[in-house]
């Protein structure tokens, strides 16, 4: 099949697909099974900390998720992430959201990817899940297997997020106006603005603001 026939489905995750922050609730689990951690989770800042608290999904917070994660390997952090999706996750994925995805994933022109400002591990359990093609999500960088307080630039938000989705869909021939966004955040107005089909999904108030002068298409999901 040609690139010209392929499409996109790209989803947000945290209150998208996900009833919550996953960001905050893999911290929260990293920090129960780990409790020295703590130390390294107050060490990033205040600012982040608050954010982390209360549940904002911000370039500080995303830091303070993405560093906590220092020290440990790749196989641990995808291990934690799994066991935190299978207790804490897996129950709050939004039905309508599942079903959505189900139907993208019965064409086979159709490419389907999460992409998420959360942790890359916690975003490749779900994605995993879920069955879908790839996901992209903050990290630190790795070394040796171990990863680094250092972050990896650019983070999954904001401009971030579209840069790493354009640089994913291009690896795969397929153009961002031949894709579908969904998200519920004015942060990902860089994304929703480049895509041919954006969605807006249990949208922020801003957000519904801006999509309804817009004419884009809203979706409320919920869970059961």
């Amino acid at each position: 099949m040609t690139p010209d026939f392929r499409r996109a489905a790209v989803f947000d995750v945290d209150h998208t697909l996900v009833d919550g922050w996953t960001g905050q609730l893999f911290a929260s689990h990293l920090v129960r099974k780990q409790p020295f951690r703590v130390r390294s989770w107050r060490a990033v800042g205040r600012r982040g900390l608050n954010l982390w608290r209360a549940g904002m999904q911000r370039p500080a917070a995303v830091e303070t998720g993405v560093r906590l994660l220092a020290g440990l390997t790749e196989a641990d952090a995808d291990q934690l992430a799994r066991e935190c999706f299978d207790r804490r996750i897996k129950s709050i994925i939004f039905d309508e959201g599942v079903s959505e995805l189900v139907r993208y994933r019965c064409d086979p022109a159709c490419y389907c990817m999460l992409a998420s400002g959360s942790s890359i591990y916690i975003v490749r359990a779900i994605a995993a899940f879920l069955g879908v093609d790839a996901a992209v999500g903050s990290r630190g960088r790795v070394q040796d297997g171990v990863i680094t307080k250092t972050l990896s630039h650019p983070l999954c938000f904001g401009e971030g997020k579209l840069d790493r989705v354009r640089a994913h869909l291009d690896a795969e021939g397929i153009s961002l106006k031949n894709t579908t966004f969904y998200t519920d955040s004015e942060s990902d107005l860089p994304l929703l603005q480049a895509v041919g089909e954006p969605v807006v999904v249990n949208p922020s108030p801003m957000l519904r603001l801006t999509s309804r002068s817009r004419g884009w298409r809203e979706e409320k999901w919920r869970r059961g």
